[in-house]
């Protein structure tokens, strides 16, 4: 309208007086980030190696209960009807833990008592038929999610926000699994909505094998079907791993490597939900 243009004319933009400052914390504490400005009607958004932090719209970022997952660059943007403004990068580190590791986390889910993004970043997950909390190889209780093995839809564990197929030229997924039932056939690992993007399957051959696929519509129209070397032969957890570099994809089992194949990512970026335990 006029009146918000002449406003905008009239008003200030934001200018940053104080920046945030890095911290270095011990790992359960709490950390603070804040950033002084300048101007009238200013709105903060807070973002963690540039992606936007869900809710942190305030001048001040408190961070309660730090722990690796928030390990990364943090920054605001400040805004009003004159402009933008972004700031410096502070970083938060813990000390003894690689940054390395952490940073550029989209979402991790140690399921602790719940189905939460414990990144920060509001990815938040919601248990459907057939899942419940379990314990973790470590013993933990309410820490894993167990799925009954039944076959269905809509099963599992489902996160709403897309986390995966986001138009990113390098990503990597990594899951923790243990099957009580290794000779049952066809076992979703994770994967995004039926068929629009990828996922990773074990035993889907009944040869107990880690399986890669990939599609682009509801009957894999743009099939992409690859299966680790190796049979996983002992029973308890294991560790697999997808990297996505640009159209090629590899597959870790316990760190070694087993796939690498390539997939068209033309069909790969659609946001789509992402399932544990179920292909959606």
């Amino acid at each position: 309208s006029e009146v918000a243009q002449i406003y905008a004319l009239e008003a200030a933009p934001p200018a940053i007086t104080a920046q945030p400052v890095g911290q270095t914390v011990v790992a359960g504490s709490t950390a603070t980030f804040s950033v002084t400005a300048t101007g009238t009607a200013l709105a903060y958004q807070w973002l963690r190696d540039g992606l936007l932090l869900s809710g942190a719209t305030n001048a001040t970022l408190t961070l309660a209960n730090v722990q690796p997952p928030r390990i990364g660059n943090y920054s605001v943007v400040i805004s009003n009807a004159a402009g933008s403004v972004t700031s410096s990068v502070a970083q938060l580190n813990i000390p003894g833990v690689d940054p390395g590791i952490w940073q550029g986390l989209v979402a991790y889910y140690p399921f602790n008592g719940n189905a939460n993004d414990e990144s920060g970043r509001g990815n938040h997950g919601t248990f459907l038929a057939g899942s419940q909390l379990s314990e973790t190889k470590f013993n933990a209780l309410l820490s894993a999610v167990q799925i009954d093995g039944i076959d269905g839809w809509n099963k599992g564990v489902k996160i709403t926000n897309a986390v995966l197929n986001l138009g990113m030229s390098q990503y990597t997924a990594n899951v923790w699994f243990n099957s009580d039932n290794p000779n049952k056939q066809a076992q979703t690992l994770f994967n995004t909505e039926p068929h629009t993007g990828l996922g990773l399957g074990y035993n889907y051959d009944g040869t107990k094998r880690i399986s890669f696929r990939a599609g682009n519509g509801s009957t894999w129209t743009m099939p992409v079907e690859a299966y680790s070397s190796n049979a996983i032969s002992t029973s308890g957890w294991h560790m697999a791993t997808l990297v996505k570099n640009g159209d090629q994809f590899k597959v870790f089992l316990d760190g070694s490597l087993e796939i690498t194949t390539t997939a068209p990512t033309t069909g790969l970026n659609t946001p789509t939900a992402l399932y544990f335990g179920s292909i959606g």
